[in-house]
């Protein structure tokens, strides 16, 4: 099954970005460029594991260790563990109301 068909039957509306409209989707624009520049730019690789390798090891540096702006300099594993504690914490005050 492809995905128009697969769309169909499921009342999907597949909508594309524009071409040259990159900021139609900026979240992904955004990892593309980074892992394009950090690792598809940075080594020169002869074969397919250490593809893999290198990537899981950047996606670690950039999940685990590097601060995101955009998450007030937190890595994404740090913002993530803020949110769960803030959703638990309005779990908790909600419950008491």
């Amino acid at each position: 099954m492809c995905l128009n068909d697969w769309a169909r039957r499921n009342s999907v509306t597949i909508k594309f970005i524009q071409k040259d409209k990159p900021t139609q989707n900026g979240l992904i624009e955004r990892f593309s460029r980074s892992y394009r520049k950090d690792v598809l730019d940075a080594y020169m690789f002869t074969n397919l594991q250490e593809v893999r390798t290198v990537t899981d090891e950047w996606i670690a540096h950039y999940n685990y260790e590097r601060p995101h702006g955009s998450l007030g300099d937190l890595t994404p594993a740090e913002y993530l563990e803020k949110y769960h504690q803030n959703k638990e914490e309005d779990f908790i005050q909600n419950v008491a109301n």
